[in-house]
């Protein structure tokens, strides 16, 4: 079935885009985003301040980014039948058209050229640009992914008489692996919603109007996530990489000795190597599990199938994170932690918060104790037995354990390397795996501070070390982020760890919820709590929960990273009133503690 989802707020016009017709189309050859985005920024040049650019300026053929893949659509005769009097080649071919074709009567059913012909009646009534995004299986019974939009002209300057369209496609992808939703602009089971995805989110408005069916909320909240991931379709990275000169090998990659590397029909033969397969999760031993299907966090995210109870094995910030998620809406959750709290790398301030915000929303947990067997029970659902307790049934298994690197089947053997399954590969502070020459690490495969913000930074490590310079890596200051509601920041030590490294800490407390910004914002949940070194006067750690903590832990990772003095911290003047104001009296009562005083520069006001 088709899944069709309009994208109206994707389009809206810049208020002060001025450039020329010229400059665009001179543009739009090089300009790596989407095809539909760059038809809609050709169209917008050509509007000169009226509603509606003249059909006049419009020549299809001549577009060179999109010709092909444009279709133009007369409307002067009639909107029941309107004419076609262009069609790009590539969309012919792809539908298998010859020149007889001359209506929209004529437009093979299940073809692509109908998804696209399907829709222009809602131009005419929005009279407004409409962009869309779909699958569908073709005449040829193909999976088809595509995206487009559809874009008013006028003869007059007010009449849309033309419209004209721009898709682009391929063969397969997320529909190939996952059954497509239904089309919720036509399917009678689905509600009637509109797919629109503006700023404000009106697809969920119904949602506000009274009691909703959580299902129905789910549902819609992980088709928003997918649109959002493009239906987990990489096909716009490829492209980057194909812009910048790079060529991609679809395919598993193993070594097969120094300076050789097998891609499946293809090898490739390299001076320098970079490693980052990434990571898989870990999955527990326990007994019964090829008897289940369990959920990682992949299929949680993914299916729209919302389980009225859940267990999630775990208790870092994945297994918090989505018992926290289904939890709200409405499933029944239990988490199993072995350790005796959840977050045990963080705070014992922080579990405490976390635990209390899930047993407000009924979420059982229990820590210190352990999964040792599950089995089938109740058709789909699942018997989870554990070591210290009754067992619990549920519908659904979540495993949320954590991750361990890839480095299964890659052939490090053939490098003279050592590397058990699920071991991390041994990196220097240059990112180059240790023991072998050319041949560096970045991600989760180094089992260095695994998030997406560290892969990258890792990833610029060896660029610039490929370039000839000499780049080191830095861990001090990673920051670390957990999305609950509140959500919890960190970065640097906390109290034990800093104690661990030899540090006799300074440890300050605040309250988030004494700043105006929470009381102006109704939300006055939340804390800070930093750890200093009093011996040498800096900030070695922080940890918040609230206060959207995420966006200023920054401030905190570069005054540990690049050593700032605390005295020089208290002089920073942070803007009233944001949350960030909540670190002016801890950070001097660190300052007032702190036996290395480093004065500040007080720069004369003219």
């Amino acid at each position: 079935m088709d899944s069709y989802r309009e994208h109206s707020g994707d389009f809206d016009p810049p208020a002060t885009d001025t450039a020329s017709a010229a400059d665009v189309a001179a543009a739009i050859g090089t300009d790596e985003r989407r095809m539909h985005v760059r038809a809609y920024n050709y169209w917008v040049s050509l509007l000169d301040g009226r509603d509606f650019p003249s059909i006049e300026e419009l020549e299809p053929g001549d577009v060179q980014d999109f010709a092909s893949n444009s279709v133009l659509l007369d409307f002067t005769c009639g909107r029941d039948n309107p004419a076609v009097p262009y069609i790009g080649g590539a969309i012919r071919e792809e539908c298998g058209l010859d020149d007889s074709m001359r209506t929209i009567a004529d437009v093979p059913s299940r073809s692509l050229l109908s998804r696209l012909t399907d829709h222009y009646l809602q131009i005419i009534a929005n009279r407004a640009p409409v962009g869309f995004e779909a699958e569908f299986e073709n005449q040829r019974a193909e999976t088809i992914c595509y995206r487009g939009i559809l874009m008013p002209f006028s003869s007059d300057g007010d009449t849309i008489d033309f419209i004209y369209g721009v898709i682009n496609w391929k063969t397969g992808g997320a529909a190939a692996a996952d059954t497509p939703a239904p089309d919720l602009a036509t399917d009678d089971s689905a509600p009637e919603v509109p797919m629109v995805e503006p700023d404000a989110e009106p697809e969920f408005a119904p949602f506000y109007r009274g009691p909703t069916d959580p299902a129905l909320a789910w549902r819609h909240a992980v088709h928003r996530r997918k649109r959002a991931v493009h239906n987990g379709d990489d096909w716009d990275f490829a492209e980057r990489l194909r812009h910048v000169g790079a060529t991609l090998f679809r395919g598993h990659g193993r070594i097969v000795r120094p300076g050789l590397l097998d891609a499946g029909e293809v090898r490739i033969g390299y001076r320098e190597l970079v490693l980052d397969t990434g990571s898989a999760p870990v999955l527990p031993p326990i007994a019964g599990l090829p008897s289940i299907t369990p959920w990682t966090s992949a299929e949680a995210l993914t299916s729209d199938q919302l389980p009225d109870s859940l267990v999630v094995v775990g208790g870092g910030p994945v297994a918090c994170e989505l018992g926290m998620l289904f939890a709200m809406f409405g499933t029944v959750v239990t988490i199993v932690q072995r350790d005796e709290r959840l977050l045990p790398r963080e705070e014992p301030a922080v579990a405490e918060t976390i635990t209390a915000k899930l047993r407000d929303l009924d979420v059982r947990t229990l820590p210190g104790c352990t999964v040792v067997e599950v089995a089938p029970s109740g058709g789909a659902g699942v018997r989870a037995t554990v070591d210290i307790g009754r067992p619990i049934e549920a519908q659904r298994l979540l495993l949320a354990a954590g991750r361990r690197p890839e480095t299964t089947d890659l052939g490090l053997e053939n490098l003279g390397l050592a590397v058990r399954a699920g071991a991390p590969v041994r990196v220097d502070e240059r990112c180059r795996v240790v023991g072998v020459d050319h041949v560096w690490a970045v991600g989760d495969v180094t089992g260095i501070a695994p998030y997406t913000h560290t892969a990258e930074y890792q990833g610029r490590i060896v660029a610039a070390n490929l370039r000839g310079e000499d780049a080191r890596a830095d861990y001090r200051a990673i920051p670390r982020a957990v999305y609950t509601r509140p959500a919890v920041a960190a970065v640097g030590h906390t109290e034990q760890s800093a104690r661990a490294a030899g540090i006799d800490p300074q440890v300050t407390t605040a309250s988030i919820g004494d700043t105006v910004r929470a009381v102006t914002e109704g939300d006055r949940e939340g804390w800070v709590r930093l750890v200093a070194d009093p011996a040498r006067g800096l900030l070695v750690g922080a940890t918040a929960v609230g206060g959207r903590a995420e966006e200023w832990i920054s401030e905190l990772a570069l005054a540990i990273r690049a050593e700032v003095p605390l005295r020089m911290l208290t002089d920073v003047v942070r803007p009233f009133p944001t949350f960030s104001r909540v670190l002016d009296d801890p950070l001097r009562e660190l300052d007032a503690l702190s036996t290395r005083r480093v004065p500040t520069t007080t720069v004369p006001s003219s």
